[in-house]
């Protein structure tokens, strides 16, 4: 098989060379995932940040049904929100 023909495999939709390279280069790949538990509750219940491989700016927010590239500036200031207030109710018994 021929470089250009294992290019042309390696082809998402209608991208050029360019792109193909581009990943290559950037060793970009696609990777499996899906959370299954976080926290012990559903994932759609959470926004978590996550470090893909050992890369510490390879980083990905989940708001709960999308995963998007953030940097560590977003990151930093993701972390530095106020947590929410929960109101803890004592039931009789």
């Amino acid at each position: 098989m021929k470089n250009r023909d294992k290019l042309n495999a390696m082809r998402k939709g209608f991208e050029n060379y360019d792109a193909i390279i581009t990943r290559l280069i950037n060793a970009t790949v696609d990777v499996y995932h899906e959370f299954i538990l976080i926290d012990n509750e559903l994932p759609s219940l959470h926004t978590c940040v996550f470090q893909l491989g050992d890369d510490s700016g390879s980083l990905y927010r989940f708001d709960g049904s999308t995963i998007e590239p953030i940097t560590k500036e977003q990151a930093n200031r993701l972390m530095k929100q106020p947590k929410p207030n929960f109101t803890k109710t004592k039931h009789g018994g």
